[in-house]
């Protein structure tokens, strides 16, 4: 009876129990002291499964394939140690984008924490402030607790699900023999029926007599989460306006220019509301997030139970499924300019012939065909809230990442035979380039690399060109090629660096042909 309790046996009832939950996405880290759980997901056989050396990479790679997926869970496995920690990243991300990635980390055994074996450290709730659930597995050499293991993952699985969508982790202590057989997996208890709940329909007469007469502003934050004819009907309404940027992924605002409705905020009072509802991650625009903290009017906003204070006040919280909510709370039409008054002032900029920042972005943006655009952070998300809005799925790491991340991110997504077009800075192209480390090299990913010569987003604003001596070690420039980058991982690459070259190219690339990793750099 002593192979019931060994660490292959518990193994398989991860593997088991999360799959009989539903997940199917599983990307795995080279290790040994992981090789229990590998051989399980391999052996299952009903795994999608991708190997990633770099761990910081895989983290945000399984965070790409739950977005993929349409926000449903997917997992990393990590060896012990350090390995580990490189997940933190990928987690903090996950937990304020509200994204249910499991971190799998195998672990030494308790006893050997502290006493100077290799690859052991502390790694019990090692994620504690991102989680939504931390846990550990029990093992023994004489007690089966695959009943206590069993009931750890239904609580992570709950918990990754509601009452706000996140991640969590499990960690698994494995004691040696890593390589025994499998075959006392069949006595493995079932995975439990879980049932998560459904969101009700909420008495909301009181509050949308409340709304009668009033000018109303409503703030869509970043999701993917929204449907959209609920927001058109909003939209149609003359006393409300639907503030919403690209990524919060409304196709009604196609064509739409949030920045350039930013740009009088100061100075046009009639932009004023009388309410504000907002919900969903926060804006980009600092107008934006300028304007509406210094608004003295209430703002109710909506949620699962996670409310912050995104804009510094909150009057009234309505814990609801937010579509739902502003189907019920929809009012009839009144007499209003409030509507109007806001599209009045959204004027998209013309096309801009130099070749410089904004006019790359511009000439590139007809050329972002794929099913998902993800934007890099820093300054190629700001250039972005310039362009009209598409109507396609689009993404941007927003949660807790600055430059980290965003290339693996579009991998995850791009695993799953769904086409990526991600636009990212030189620097993040740099920093992420270990995200190109893969088994396969024809996913459907063009990634267009803005090269500007080292983040020369910071001397385009006023604070840092004041010291103008610190500049070098803000822009960070480099002495990389992305060329050779590109290449070194099996990369079909392209160098565009004038107005001339572009209108040559762009006449003459098979933009539809995506058989592997592209790299376009655009040098500006």
């Amino acid at each position: 009876m002593s192979g019931k309790h060994t660490s292959v046996v518990q193994a398989a009832l991860l593997v088991q129990h999360l799959y009989d939950y539903g997940m199917r996405h599983a990307v795995v880290c080279p290790g040994s002291r992981n090789a229990p759980i590998i051989h399980a997901l391999v052996a299952h056989g009903g795994w999608e499964l991708s190997s990633v050396i770099d761990e910081r990479n895989a983290g945000f790679q399984a965070l790409g394939i739950s977005l993929g997926l349409g926000i449903k869970p997917a997992m990393v496995v990590t060896t012990s140690g350090t390995a580990a920690l490189n997940l933190a990243s990928a987690m903090a991300e996950a937990d304020l984008m509200n994204l249910p990635l499991f971190a799998i980390t195998a672990d030494r055994p308790k006893e050997w924490i502290g006493q100077q074996d290799n690859q052991a450290i502390v790694q019990s709730n090692i994620f504690q402030p991102y989680v939504r659930y931390s846990a550990e597995f029990l093992q023994s050499k004489n007690q089966d607790f695959s009943w206590f293991n069993a009931q750890k993952l239904a609580e992570a699985w709950i918990a990754s699900q509601t009452p706000r969508r996140g991640p969590v982790h499990l960690n698994i202590p494995i004691a040696e023999p890593f390589y025994s057989p499998l075959e006392q997996a069949l006595l493995l208890p079932k995975a439990s029926k879980i049932e998560l709940p459904i969101a009700s329909s909420h008495n909301v007469t009181e509050a949308k007599r409340e709304l009668l007469g009033k000018k109303i502003l409503v703030v869509a934050g970043q999701s993917l989460d929204y449907h959209s004819e609920i927001f058109s009907a909003w939209q149609s309404l003359p006393q409300a306006f639907v503030f919403s940027e690209r990524l919060a992924n409304l196709p009604s605002m196609e064509g739409w220019n949030s920045e350039g409705a930013c740009m009088d905020l100061e100075l046009n009072a009639a932009k004023a509301p009388d309410l504000v509802i907002y919900f969903g991650g926060p804006v980009v625009s600092k107008r934006m997030k300028l304007f509406l903290k210094r608004l003295d009017v209430p703002f109710w906003t909506i949620g699962s139970g996670f409310f912050p204070k995104t804009y510094e006040k909150i009057d009234r919280y309505f814990v609801a499924d937010v579509n739902e909510w502003m189907a019920a709370m929809l009012p009839e039409k009144e007499n209003s300019s409030f509507n109007s008054v806001w599209m009045e002032e959204n004027i998209v900029a013309n096309e801009v012939e130099t070749w410089e920042e904004k006019g790359i972005y511009r000439k590139i943006f007809p050329f972002l065909t794929a099913d998902w655009i993800h934007w890099g952070n820093s300054g190629v998300i700001r250039y972005a809230l310039d362009l009209p809005f598409t109507g396609k799925k689009e993404w941007g790491n927003r949660g807790a990442s600055g430059i980290d991340g965003s290339l693996s991110t579009a991998v995850g997504t791009a695993s799953l035979g769904e086409s990526v077009d991600l636009v990212i800075g030189d620097i993040s192209f740099g920093y992420n380039a270990n995200g190109l480390w893969q088994e396969k090299g024809n996913l459907p990913l063009r990634i267009w690399v803005i090269n500007n010569g080292g983040g020369k987003i910071f001397s385009s604003l006023e604070g840092p060109k004041r010291f103008e001596e610190a500049l070098p070690y803000q822009e960070t420039p480099h002495p990389f090629s992305i060329q050779k980058v590109a290449e070194a991982f099996g990369a079909e690459y392209h160098r565009v660096a004038s107005s001339e070259e572009w209108a040559m190219f762009s006449s003459s690339f098979n933009f539809s042909k995506r058989e592997r990793f592209q790299v376009i750099e655009l040098v500006g």
